[in-house]
């Protein structure tokens, strides 16, 4: 149920988030609804206190830890090295509606990436030291920092480096102009290409704004949230978003975003799982491995995408077998005689003996058929696809490789058949 009265304004929903935060810290105190799950959090607090023997030392306050408590999650933090022992190349880009990634986070991170952190001794390091990538924060540097912003007409994206400066809701950019060394670029393509320009030109970590304002002007829907750029059919980057308000159906903090498809987004069936990864606070607390199996878990599935890409992609890239395909489902039913045909039930397996018998092309029947599975209980294959289908030739192919590409030896050879 949507928490914010119809037509609200920015201030009243700030009012319903500030009275909200207040009933989650209350949720289980006595007499609270959640009193019950009070003994589960307290072990969740016990687990992110520093050891007695770090607290106050040397060490602590070097990275920043002046209470008794971790800021950045130990299993984040092993993750990172992790990723570091295993010979990955990555960037790091801390995300934040607000302006809470202050000092005590930067000394925190460093103090990992220098091998002084006090719960990580020892190990790899990530400061470049080592002739590798320096991976720390550097908030001083205005190369590192940008803000998002979004058109409050349209809600178009725009990315600013240089500042975390935002201007006031009903503002537009013209804002930046006098903010000293901000560089504006303007539109989602804009703003995509310099991002990936940024994270290929250097390794330190990025922090980047996003722009609150444009999320609550769509009722906090994914359309308005954290924009994530990406190319499903990209192998050599993985764009991996963590967060812990991501949802299958609705990302909600999350705009994934592939512009040569705007205005449409990337199906989260697409990107959940794979690219955008949904963190349970709860585990994360108190599992050490949880990023690195979150890391395992989505290059399974982006190994299983891209594989089925492939497979589609080499029927798309055979026009005459696909027209052939065609042409046997928009075949006449009478001479199918498909009231004869065994009905196809959803979720039956089709055995190979049991394939469509078609003159030049029995794989792609096959893959016609199998697809079949899909729209419930069915008559023959054949009569899946009749009426309004119509064959295009495909002149331009260049939709298709990027649908569903296929690996680069197989490109050579479709091509020099064209």
């Amino acid at each position: 149920q949507n928490p914010f009265p119809a037509d609200a304004t920015f201030e009243q929903k700030e009012e319903v988030k500030r009275q909200r935060r207040a009933c989650l810290h209350a949720f289980t105190e006595p007499g609270g609804p959640g009193a019950f799950f009070a003994g589960l959090v307290d072990e969740l607090v016990a687990a992110l206190k520093l050891p007695e023997e770090v607290v106050g030392s040397e060490g602590a306050i070097g990275a920043g830890l002046t209470s008794c408590s971790v800021q950045l999650l130990p299993s984040f933090l092993h993750f990172l090295r992790e990723l570091k022992r295993t010979g990955r190349g990555f960037t790091l880009i801390f995300r934040t509606f607000g302006l809470d990634l202050g000092g005590s986070i930067e000394r925190e991170l460093n103090a990992l990436c220098m091998g002084s952190h006090p719960l990580f001794v020892g190990g790899p390091v990530l400061d470049g030291s080592d002739g590798g990538a320096d991976h720390r924060m550097q908030l001083e540097d205005s190369s590192s920092l940008g803000t998002f912003f979004r058109s409050p007409e349209d809600g178009h994206v725009s990315l600013i480096w240089g500042t975390h400066k935002q201007p006031k809701p009903g503002e537009g950019l013209d804002f930046y102009k006098q903010v000293p060394g901000a560089r504006v670029h303007e539109g989602a393509h804009e703003a995509a290409a310099s991002l990936e320009q940024r994270v290929a030109e250097r390794s330190q970590t990025l922090v980047l704004r996003d722009y609150y304002p444009g999320w609550a002007r769509t009722d906090f829907r994914g359309e308005g949230g954290k924009p994530i750029f990406l190319a499903v059919e990209d192998k050599a980057v993985m764009p991996i978003f963590f967060d812990d308000h991501l949802r299958p159906a609705n990302p909600t903090i999350a705009d994934p975003i592939d512009v040569r498809l705007l205005p449409t987004r990337v199906p989260m069936s697409q990107v959940f799982n794979k690219h955008l990864v949904k963190v349970s606070p709860l585990e994360s607390i108190v599992k050490r491995d949880y990023f690195v199996e979150k890391l395992a878990h989505c290059e399974q599935e982006k190994a299983e995408q891209i594989s089925l890409r492939q497979k589609v992609g080499r029927i798309l890239h055979d026009p005459a077998a696909v027209r052939r395909v065609i042409e046997l489902l928009k075949a006449d039913d009478a001479a199918d005689g498909a009231d004869d045909a065994p009905a196809v039930e959803a979720g039956a397996t089709t055995e190979p003996g049991q394939q469509a018998e078609v003159d030049a092309q029995p794989t792609l029947a096959y893959v016609a058929s199998k697809t079949s599975r899909l729209s419930g209980s069915l008559r023959a294959p054949r009569r899946l696809l009749t009426g309004d289908l119509r064959y295009t030739g495909w002149a331009d192919t260049d939709l298709v490789r990027s649908s569903a590409p296929l690996p680069e030896k197989e490109l050579l050879a479709d091509a020099e058949n064209c």
